[in-house]
């Protein structure tokens, strides 16, 4: 295939356009004194957008020891970022027109958006919110990539007898990837920079990435706690749960990975039994 019909592709793919409400609270965010009443008012009027935040905030993940009834006490508890970060994840699901046969697909990308805010703990990194959408969107151009492509529904099916990682085997056989098709999306729903740019490049080996971002230290650390999930929700899946799961190049990059993040190998497996056991329960 030409550059040009890869080209061709990449601005053919149907890239879902930014939800309104998705608009009204980014622009709000902007502001230099975000109106929580506002934003929360906003957020409401979207009765299955609200259902699915207070489902989300009231799931063991955020462990808030009480329940949370209405937008307006999850504002109040958990800020305008965390809010933003809501309405982006349970943005993208909906805008999916295979959403309902993609349960499984939205299941992983949250948990690993999860994996992502926990190994963000573990480096003790400041900001983990943009991290869990790292996690979320890492792989949203799968479901774009199924609508275009009318045999990507069962190659996606057949690529989890491969031990091979997935984007090598779109690459193969299609020319384009689906984190090139995520990135287009993370662009055009104006995600930060470094969710962006660690969405295009997670799957490229790590020491090359090493090179080419070596004044961009937060850009490569969003890549390694991506690459750290996915290699965990990997062997959560593969070794634990008895799922087949697709191959990740997780065992090329780990050493490179845990060493730019200052984790040992000890403390990297006692971490991940630890994520083991809790995302099992």
């Amino acid at each position: 295939m030409t550059i040009d019909k890869k080209k061709k592709i990449l601005s053919e793919v149907p890239i879902p356009a930014r939800p309104e409400i998705l608009v009204q609270v980014t622009n709000a965010f902007k502001e230099s004194e975000p109106n929580l009443h506002s934003i929360a008012q906003m957020v409401g009027k979207d009765v299955g957008l609200s259902a699915a935040i207070l489902q989300v905030v009231n799931s063991p993940f955020f462990g808030l020891s009480t329940k949370i009834s209405s937008i307006q006490q999850a504002m109040a508890l958990l800020g305008v970022k965390k809010i933003l970060m809501l309405v982006r994840s349970v943005s993208v699901r909906n805008v999916s027109k295979n959403a309902s046969k993609l349960t499984d697909f939205w299941d992983t990308a949250n948990e690993i958006a999860n994996i992502c805010v926990e190994t963000a703990s573990l480096i003790k990194l400041r900001d983990r919110d943009d991290v869990f959408s790292l996690g979320l969107f890492h792989a949203c151009g799968i479901p774009i990539m199924m609508e275009y492509f009318s045999d990507y529904a069962d190659f996606y099916a057949s690529a989890y007898t491969s031990e091979r990682p997935l984007i090598e085997l779109e690459t193969e056989r299609y020319e384009v990837n689906h984190a090139q098709i995520s990135g287009l999306l993370c662009r055009n729903w104006f995600l930060p920079s470094d969710v962006i740019v660690a969405v295009e490049n997670y799957h490229r080996p790590f020491s090359i990435l090493l090179n080419r971002f070596p004044e961009h230290q937060s850009k490569l650390t969003m890549i390694a706690i991506l690459k750290a999930s996915i290699g965990i929700n990997y062997q959560l899946n593969k070794m634990h749960r008895n799922n087949i799961s697709v191959g990740t190049d997780w065992a090329r990059d780990y050493k490179d990975v845990l060493g730019f993040l200052g984790i040992s190998e000890t403390d990297f497996v006692s971490f991940e039994d630890f994520l083991l056991d809790k995302f099992n329960q």
